[in-house]
């Protein structure tokens, strides 16, 4: 038996309709994941020029009707996900243009130069959820604002690069936390920790 889900897309301003993210694009791509990965698409629910001082992404405080009425229907629909077009593609589009090279694979993310002062390249997992592509593209604007180091140099920075990962980690902490995702924000703490002892042990002060 299929999953039933809905979808739901909006625009925010007209700059996003001219970069090519108009509802209708959006609702494309909804459609072919939904086929893609034999899901029941029963509705898509729609918002259309929403400004930024209307909406409060946190508390969804707003003036969204189809997000609202989405809410509200869930209630009675038998739904088991909402699909949504993943706003990474614009970090995406950010970091082609720089050069990065982005390859998808199942079950790998990391962001890494390769030479210096070239871009490097990023992993992508299909299924990563959003606050671990955030946690990746922080590594790559951080690389990018000290000139696209080489991976020697990023890791004998040991000091600089804790704080990279702690900076990266914190990302994806607090939206556990947000979400009362208690425990998954106590895995990404002991991740965060088992990373900086490698740093440490690795590239760390050699101590007598």
């Amino acid at each position: 038996m299929k999953d039933r889900v809905v979808g739901y897309v909006r625009v925010s301003t007209q700059g996003q309709v001219k970069d090519g993210y108009s509802l209708a694009y959006q609702s494309e791509e909804i459609e072919r994941y939904c086929a893609r990965h034999n899901l029941e698409l029963l509705d898509i629910y729609k918002d259309e020029g929403i400004s930024g001082a209307k909406v409060d992404e946190d508390e969804l405080t707003i003036e969204r009707d189809g997000l609202q009425e989405m809410l509200s229907d869930l209630k009675w629909r038998d739904v088991k996900h909402i699909v949504v077009l993943n706003t990474s593609r614009l970090w995406r589009a950010d970091m082609e243009d720089s050069g990065v090279e982005v390859v998808y694979r199942e079950g790998a993310m990391g962001y890494g130069p390769l030479r210096k002062g070239e871009p490097g390249q990023i992993l992508i997992d299909p299924e990563a959820s959003m606050s671990a592509l955030r946690h990746e593209y922080s590594h790559y604007t951080e690389a990018k604002s000290n000139g696209f180091p080489s991976a020697a140099e990023s890791y004998q920075d040991w000091e600089g690069r804790i704080a990279d990962e702690l900076k990266a980690y914190t990302i994806e902490i607090e939206e556990a936390k947000r979400l009362g995702l208690d425990n998954i924000s106590e895995q990404l703490q002991k991740n965060f920790e088992a990373e900086k002892q490698y740093i440490l042990d690795r590239y760390g002060p050699i101590t007598e």
